[in-house]
């Protein structure tokens, strides 16, 4: 999982708050975890072969997502509060379970976390890629588990994580495709007829997905949002 590779790649602290002590990894994870949701929510889809990354290095962490920004929206816009979803139903999905807050308010969230330990603001390196560039505090004796330079592909991982993995092949199938038939997510998910058809029915009622067709012609598309 996505949270297990970073805590063993990060150095953890403790201090004494009163009669408790507190223990704290060196960036603070609510800024990761919302990096992470926005790579997951706003990455292009349409890219194929691209996965989203975290790479670990002494002194850095970055988390890069295929796609660049949408033309709507600038690099300086970002924690000011501006939003555009290029993903509608994975965002709607988020909000809906409690990952997203506010729409707009993760990199602010991720701005001031940082500035709350000290660190480093975060960079934001747009390419056809948009990566999030995390300054590791300078220490003298650094404790890396594994590799001091670590990057690992954590596509499949992060969706897991923030969303049913199911539902999450599903959606990305029909991102990509545009519709998905019951044989077809059969071969997905690796299930048989009975479960997909539950699965199926969960995500219709559910208003994920819309079922069109009859029979042997059943695709399904992503749900529109009005």
């Amino acid at each position: 999982m996505a949270e297990k590779f970073l805590k063993s790649h990060l150095n953890l602290s403790g201090k004494i708050e009163g009669l408790q002590r507190k223990d704290a990894y060196e960036i603070p994870f609510i800024a990761l975890r919302e990096a992470l949701i926005n790579a997951v929510v706003h990455r292009d889809y349409s890219i194929l072969g691209s996965d989203i990354k975290v790479s670990i290095s002494d002194s850095l962490l970055e988390i890069t997502s295929p796609g660049s920004l949408p033309s709507t929206i600038s690099v300086d816009d970002l924690g000011t509060g501006c939003s555009e979803v290029r993903n509608p139903i994975i965002a709607r999905i988020f909000k809906e379970t409690k990952f997203i807050e506010q729409w707009g308010s993760g990199f602010r969230k991720i701005f001031n976390e940082c500035e709350k330990y000290g660190l480093k603001k975060p960079e934001i390196i747009e390419t056809s890629f948009l990566k999030v560039r995390f300054y590791r505090p300078l220490v003298g004796d650094r404790s890396i588990t594994g590799d001091t330079t670590s990057d690992r592909s954590i596509t499949g991982d992060t969706t897991t994580q923030y969303l049913d993995v199911q539902y999450a092949a599903i959606i990305k199938h029909v991102t990509e495709n545009g519709q998905i038939s019951s044989k077809e997510v059969e071969s997905v998910l690796k299930l048989k007829k009975t479960r997909v058809q539950e699965i199926l029915k969960e995500m219709v009622e559910k208003n994920i997905l819309e079922k069109k067709g009859k029979a042997r012609a059943t695709r399904y598309i992503l749900k529109r949002i009005n």
